[in-house]
């Protein structure tokens, strides 16, 4: 019988890891960049999550990057998602950037800073049906927004 040796034991812990990262789950996740002429009233963002069920349900999670220039404490936003029944779930966020001193919330490195918020319900996501984000602030072209981005994590329950 032959020696098992370090060499020969990396080989296939490499492998075992590898498949373990290509087994399919239905988590989500993508940014888009924000024109740097600012995020107009009617530019809705939209995200076309890739799972491989047909439907998953979990969480979505919103994430906004600003810089330290944006002159408001909070950024409203509306998230549009599709029912697996092709009917519209409509969820509006309030994202509170800053302290009412002007203390920034979010984590960030310098003069930048990144905020996320978890939607209060379990949503029923569907592949390649959008998600789709809009501001709805008082004004029509924010400013000083750099990204926003929608994470999706599968919940236990499916």
């Amino acid at each position: 019988m032959r020696n098992i040796t370090a060499k020969s034991i990396i080989p296939i812990i490499t492998a075992l890891c590898a498949y373990s990262c290509s087994v399919a789950h239905n988590d989500f996740s993508q940014f888009h960049d924000i024109d740097s002429d600012g995020w107009a009233y009617t530019d809705t963002l939209v995200f076309t999550p890739e799972i491989p069920d047909t439907t998953a349900t979990g969480r979505l999670i919103l994430s906004v990057r600003h810089d330290n220039e944006y002159p408001y404490s909070n950024l409203w936003v509306e998230v549009r998602t599709i029912r697996p029944d092709s009917s519209e779930q409509t969820d509006t966020v309030n994202f509170l950037l800053a302290n009412p001193y002007g203390r920034w919330h979010g984590q960030g490195f310098g003069a930048r800073y990144q905020l996320s918020d978890t939607l209060p319900r379990t949503i029923a996501l569907t592949d390649s049906l959008p998600v789709k984000v809009r501001h709805i602030m008082r004004i029509d072209t924010v400013r000083h927004i750099e990204q926003l981005g929608v994470t999706f994590v599968t919940t236990d329950d499916n």
